[in-house]
């Protein structure tokens, strides 16, 4: 009986962990709408989601390489690990949005709101602020942005 049990152990740990339920996708997909629903892990690369409501989401680990966000609810959002690179966030709401290890390189966020968003370890290559709000946001490299940092992040050391 031990070994059915063990061999059962052994298969439920090989089995791949997909972190997501298609369910939260169809009905991100169908509706726009997906608040507080687990993506994490999901592909949604290329895809356009201008407009969606993802507030306070798991995106933990999702590839969004090269998706289209304008104008989308991240506020709360959880976005550690996720692959931004040359995505388009204008207008986004990313308040209190976690980004931490993200790749966002090469990823536009015009005119976003990211008050208090953590960008901790975040690979910020050839990223684009243009206009975007970055008040208390903690930044990369740990330091946080001052408020009314616009466009880039203000320390105190540059006011």
């Amino acid at each position: 009986m031990k070994l059915v049990w063990v061999f059962f152990a052994v298969f439920l740990c090989a089995l791949p962990a997909f972190g997501f339920e298609k369910k939260a996708l169809d009905r991100l997909i169908a509706t726009g709408k997906c608040v507080g629903c687990d993506l994490s892990g999901a592909d949604l690369s290329g895809m356009h989601l201008n407009g969606v409501d993802l507030e306070a989401a798991n995106l933990c680990d999702a590839k969004m390489k090269g998706t289209r966000l304008s104008r989308a609810n991240l506020k709360g959002a959880q976005l550690k690990g996720a692959n931004l690179a040359g995505a388009f966030l204008g207008g986004a709401s990313l308040e209190d949005a976690d980004l931490s290890d993200a790749d966002l390189s090469y990823a536009q966020f015009f005119y976003a709101r990211m008050h208090r968003a953590k960008l901790i370890g975040a690979n910020l290559y050839h990223t684009d602020f243009l206009q975007a709000r970055l008040s208390d946001v903690l930044w990369f490299d740990r330091s946080l942005c001052n408020e009314g940092s616009i466009g880039q992040c203000k320390h105190k050391t540059e006011l």
